[in-house]
């Protein structure tokens, strides 16, 4: 009677086979480096031979036979040494698979995959490792990078980026919905402004062939961010999204030009702005974006594109956005659900016959940012909004002597208020206006001059206070520092960036300090020379700007 054979595991004989394979190499490499050992040998030999037979006439024809000999050996020796290069970068590749030599294989396919993740939200310019990269370091990682398609839909698509590259992420991004951003060498956007009629047609060629690219997937963009891009370039884009893009997808609209003379026109009730092949498309596109930054761009301020906005920002870098007050209150309270609202360079017209309204309330309003604005501008949009949430202001103290202004602080809850001093050297006006509002969080204050009043005398704490405040880039004394703690009850005290008053001063920043927590014995307070607060939404127009 014959005994059943037992089937033996697979995971036993690939074992055997990678034993197996593991001493076959090791041979191999023994008998590698004896052959190469024994090669230097030779060449040594060949070229001692080869340098005694150079002063010796009757070795001459040798010599040359032996010389051509070695210079057409040289190619296919060249052809070996990099095929043993490739071989060990093979190995290296194997090598990298390893979870004990290499720690990053530890982590799971889905952990790899949310740190992939990080790399597709900064891509503006080459500033981070492409995803393009990444899938290129092993096996393992391209095929996690490949199987996600949400990893590639940040695309860059431009006149100085590779038209493959951008073929890469746009085939590799599947049916994903894409975020295309579309920038401008600044190279050839100068040169463009400099000489605008030279190399036309390859320009105009150029851009075709960019909108030409984008239209197979312009169904699938949901955001496109044109930045720095010269207006022949940014229009051709926008309005293919426009006229071909899709309503239920269109999210994000972010148009920021080149400095130019006048803002141009995306839609414009007179009828001055894009030629729409499909209006009806356009008006339906704009209606159904969440979020709209503008630069040297304008809309018609009864626009659909002002519809249900959760982020409006509005940049005017030359002249002025005008509007009437009737019009901005248009825009407002067509979106009332604003979270960010940044406006930069407007002028509020107030029309004769137009009355104050009832003020918008905002429940998810958290940044406010509102700078180089004319006289008055601030005080009548302020007046017609109330913010019912946490919010960080940025604005200028240029109208910080209007009603308006200190009652829309007073009756919204805000916590940060950055204010820019740069224009207003007068340290009473601005305490003042701080000394009536409500107690503020933190405040933070830009170029400020503390010179004090000549007849104030330092006071206790006022309590019922705990104000942060952040002076930046200021020029400061000890009078005025006190002036400041004692009458609006600063507790923490950050001086970044500041001087003291008078290049010729003995007096330093330490020794201020100093005498400060002297005086305030429960005051924190820090200097440094680093701005920590740069980069804070109410005090920056775009993300990646640095005021």
């Amino acid at each position: 009677m014959s005994v059943p054979s037992i089937e033996r595991p697979h995971s036993f004989n690939q074992g055997r086979n990678i034993r197996t394979a593991l001493d076959m190499w090791k041979e191999g490499r023994v008998k590698l480096l004896r052959s190469i050992e024994h090669y230097r040998a030779t060449c040594n030999t060949l070229n001692a031979a080869c340098r005694a037979a150079l002063g010796r006439p009757e070795d001459l024809g040798d010599l040359e036979n032996a010389l051509a000999t070695i210079g057409s050996e040289l190619g296919p020796l060249e052809t070996y040494e990099d095929m043993l290069r490739k071989e060990r970068m093979r190995l290296a590749t194997t090598r990298n698979t390893s979870s004990a030599l290499v720690r990053i294989n530890l982590l799971p396919p889905e952990v790899l995959a949310r740190v992939f993740k990080l790399s597709n939200t900064c891509y503006i310019e080459d500033k981070t490792v492409r995803l393009c990269e990444l899938a290129s370091v092993c096996t393992r990682w391209r095929w996690i990078t490949l199987s996600m398609p949400e990893l590639w839909t940040h695309i860059d698509i431009g006149l100085g980026i590779p038209d493959r590259l951008t073929q890469l992420f746009l085939q590799n991004s599947r049916n994903s919905a894409i975020c295309i951003h579309v920038h401008e060498e600044h190279n050839n956007s100068y040169a463009r402004r400099i000489n605008p009629y030279e190399g036309a047609d390859q320009y105009d060629s150029a851009v075709r062939q960019v909108v030409q690219t984008l239209m197979p997937h312009i169904r699938r963009v949901h955001t496109l961010d044109i930045t720095d891009a010269a207006q022949e370039f940014a229009m051709a884009v926008a309005q293919v999204w426009l006229d071909f893009g899709n309503p239920g997808l269109s999210d994000t609209l972010s148009i920021r030009l080149l400095e130019e003379k006048v803002s141009v026109a995306i839609d414009d009730s007179e009828g001055d702005g894009i030629g729409f092949e499909h209006p009806d498309n356009a008006l339906q596109v704009l209606r159904c974006i969440k979020v709209l930054h503008v630069q040297c761009v304008r809309f018609s301020w009864d626009s659909p594109a002002y519809h249900q906005l959760t982020d409006l920002r509005i940049y005017n870098d030359i002249d002025t956005v005008t509007l009437s007050a009737s019009e901005l209150f248009g825009i407002l309270s067509a979106s009332p659900s604003l979270e960010v609202l940044k406006l930069e360079g407007i002028e509020v017209l107030r029309i004769r016959g137009w009355t104050k309204p009832i003020p918008i309330i905002f429940n998810r309003l958290r940044t406010l940012k509102i700078s180089r604005y004319t006289d008055g501008s601030l005080d009548i949009l302020l007046s017609m909004m109330i913010v019912a949430c946490e919010c960080d202001v940025g604005i200028d103290t240029v109208d910080l002597g209007h009603g308006g202004v200190a009652r829309f602080l007073s009756l919204s809850r805000t916590v940060v208020l950055s204010l820019d001093c740069s224009k207003d050297d007068s340290l009473t006006y601005v305490v003042s206006f701080l000394d009536g509002l409500p107690p503020l969080r933190t405040i933070i204050l830009d170029y400020l001059h503390t010179t004090p009043p000549a007849q104030h005398q330092p006071e206790i704490l006022p309590t019922g206070r705990q104000t942060n405040m952040i002076l930046v880039n200021s020029t400061v004394d000890l009078q005025g520092l006190r002036y400041i703690i004692s009458v609006l009850g600063v507790r923490s005290l950050r001086l970044e960036c500041c001087h003291v008053v008078g290049p010729w001063s003995t007096t330093t920043l330490e020794r201020i300090r100093t005498s400060l927590v002297k005086t305030y014995p429960e005051l924190e307070c820090l200097i440094t020379d680093t701005e920590s607060t740069k980069y804070l939404a109410c005090r920056i127009m775009f993300e990646g700007d640095v005021i």
